[in-house]
């Protein structure tokens, strides 16, 4: 097994042991217990008070994205200097020849271009990690109950 299968034999591991989870039953289990130790008085009303406020919680889109993630993130900057070469048996120093050529004659040309490519690519990125955040808060939300009660509306930003 390589380095680039071994975390997605560790989702796959992970996937099949929570295939047998029943996450509702464990969730109202949790609750329940919450909501005695609430009656009872077993909370301080200082603690309570720290529960109702919303978490800041930023996750790091490695996480969200899954494997991929470091894929896009390394594939985002192009580059120039790529290695030129050839395997064809008798035309291959020719082809290397006018690579050469071809890329000199473009030297002026190309490091602007790669600049502006480089610059989207990473902004990009950028958005795809925002995008990671605000699909990761919507999860969360759903899992504890919809819209969160915080004041921020659970509907996705509509901007053009």
């Amino acid at each position: 097994m390589t380095e680039a299968d071994e975390p997605a034999a560790e989702l796959a591991a992970v996937d099949e042991r929570s295939a047998d989870l029943d996450l509702d039953a464990i969730l109202a289990e949790i609750r329940a217990a919450a909501a005695d130790k609430r009656r009872s008085g077993t909370y301080p009303p200082e603690f309570l008070a720290l529960l109702e406020e919303p978490l800041a919680i930023d996750p790091d889109p490695t996480f969200v994205a899954g494997p991929a993630w470091q894929e896009a993130v390394r594939s985002a900057d192009a580059r120039v200097d790529l290695q030129l070469d050839s395997t064809r048996p008798l035309v291959g120093s020719l082809v290397v020849f006018t690579k050469r050529l071809v890329r000199r004659a473009l030297r002026w040309y190309l490091p602007p271009v790669i600049d502006q490519v480089n610059a989207h690519h990473r902004a990009v990125v950028e958005v795809l990690a925002e995008h990671n955040r605000q699909i990761a808060d919507l999860q969360r939300r759903l899992l504890h109950g919809g819209g969160g009660g915080d004041g921020q509306s659970s509907e996705p930003d509509q901007r053009a």
